[in-house]
């Protein structure tokens, strides 16, 4: 390049004045440190994933057993047979599931095994109250008063809530009493 005031950066990013490479190198910098929080990110998802996995939603041929807990502010509300919360979206209705693909990798349907045909009601749920709808993939949900049912990826231990409202995500009351016939 002689004795040109210009150099060529790695990359074909074209040629950058010296004066200005310390703002690029920033600049890479942080486009880096941007690509580290993504990649961390992932293997958080990825983690939360594989705890999914040790808690299936999935019962093999076990009956799904619908509980109620009481949880601080909210009163009696639903939970899996191993005591983690269940909610609804607000979008879904009782014949159409709005939460699919991405949004069922961080709410992950309750779905019954191929086989059962429907969930069991434990103490404090009525079993006229579950039901199950078909989900575009061919799985049947639980439902509560007509409302499909999901758990929460955020929620890493039995007893949590930290769903409750987010992205239009509630927790389930237990009693359809309260949740169906007062708006849900």
């Amino acid at each position: 390049m002689g004795g040109s005031t210009k150099t060529k950066l790695r990359g074909d990013v074209g040629l950058v004045p010296p004066r200005h490479r310390h703002a690029l190198a920033g600049s890479a910098g942080v486009v880096a440190a941007a690509t580290l929080i993504l990649v961390a990110g992932s293997a958080g998802a990825a983690a939360r994933g594989s705890a999914l996995a040790r808690h299936p939603m999935r019962h093999g041929k076990a009956p799904v057993v619908i509980d109620s807990a009481k949880r601080g502010p909210f009163g009696a509300i639903l939970v899996t047979q191993n005591g983690y919360t269940l909610y609804y979206d607000k979008s879904d209705t009782a014949t159409t599931i709005a939460c699919t693909g991405g949004c069922a990798q961080i709410w992950p349907p309750l779905v019954l095994p191929r086989g059962v045909r429907t969930a069991k009601a434990g103490p404090g749920v009525s079993q006229s109250d579950l039901g199950d709808v078909r989900r575009p993939d061919g799985t049947l949900q639980v439902t509560f008063a007509g409302h499909p049912l999901y758990r929460y990826v955020g929620d890493g231990a039995a007893g949590e809530t930290k769903g409750q409202g987010v992205g239009g995500f509630y927790v389930v009351k237990a009693s359809a009493k309260t949740s169906s016939r007062a708006g849900w």
